[in-house]
């Protein structure tokens, strides 16, 4: 049983990081929708990198087992 929720927690843990993850690849490849959406919102320019950068860095911070609680707060945050 132990084994079996290990496997699953490493699982979701990959499955939420590469969501993380692409979803970062749209910010900083400067997408024109992306870049759109931000400036709609009323962030200043270039704001959407930052953001792509935290999340990047955060949904890789996420597969290391002493990083992930904060990693997932983080992202959860966000």
């Amino acid at each position: 049983m132990f084994r079996a929720t290990r496997y699953a927690l490493w699982a979701t843990r990959i499955v939420v990081s590469a969501g993380f993850t692409l979803a970062s690849i749209g910010k900083l490849t400067m997408s024109d929708s992306v870049i759109q959406r931000f400036n709609d919102w009323g962030y200043f320019d270039g704001f959407y990198l930052i953001i792509g950068a935290v999340e990047l860095s955060f949904a890789l911070l996420l597969l290391i087992p002493r990083t992930s609680t904060l990693s997932a707060y983080v992202l959860i945050a966000r």
